[in-house]
């Protein structure tokens, strides 16, 4: 098993391997890299929120958000994709926990479904966080970098104003909609989020 934030088109792609996309949304996401990159990489000398919320919404930045998510939704229509969300994975595991059983043609006893809900909660993982450390990648990095940090969703409040977040969700927008992509994106994280099917949508409209 091969986890990685690598963008699609870097996948090595093979018919016999099975791939299983995780997406979040993008303000959350934003707010988990800014704890990340500071704590891993510039420490005192990450820059402010601000600034990094004008690299994160920028066509230069090197991971940008919408385009590594279009590169998997453009392949969300392969027999061996799997696509699930942050979002739905939370708020009700054990139906994502099943597909993902089913998608990998894995037969679990109830104590073994039991056992895998378990060990991927996120208090198991948080007690278990030694395990997760990411390594110190300069000298800056901080002693108390830690991966599993609250696991939550819709919380990106945290660090971003309501006008920043509307920002993100509007950069992200236009990036789908001048790409021409059908991602529904209003209804997974926009002004409509939570009253939708991920799962019912993202397999029955693999167009991308």
């Amino acid at each position: 098993m091969i986890k990685t934030h690598l963008e699609w088109a870097r996948v090595p792609y093979t018919p016999q391997a099975r791939y299983i996309c995780v997406l979040r949304d993008p303000k959350d996401a934003f707010v988990s890299s800014y704890h990340f990159i500071r704590d891993v990489f510039f420490g005192p000398l990450m820059p402010s929120v601000k600034v990094w919320l004008q690299l994160f919404c920028s066509e230069n930045f090197p991971f940008s958000w919408p385009a590594h998510v279009l590169g998997y939704w453009g392949a969300c229509g392969l027999p061996n994709m799997l696509i699930l969300t942050f979002e739905e994975m939370k708020s009700n595991p054990k139906p994502a926990l099943a597909r993902i059983a089913k998608f990998m043609d894995v037969e679990l006893t109830a104590e073994e479904f039991a056992s895998v809900q378990e060990k991927s909660s996120f208090a198991y993982m948080k007690a278990a966080s030694a395990k997760f450390k990411p390594p110190a990648m300069t000298p800056l990095a901080s002693p108390n970098r830690e991966m599993i940090r609250r696991g939550e969703s819709g919380r990106s409040d945290e660090l971003l104003s309501a006008t920043q977040q509307r920002l993100i969700d509007d950069w992200c927008r236009d990036y789908f909609a001048h790409a021409g992509s059908r991602l529904p994106y209003e209804d997974l994280w926009g002004r409509r989020a939570g009253t939708f099917d991920a799962a019912t949508a993202i397999t029955a409209d693999p167009v991308a």
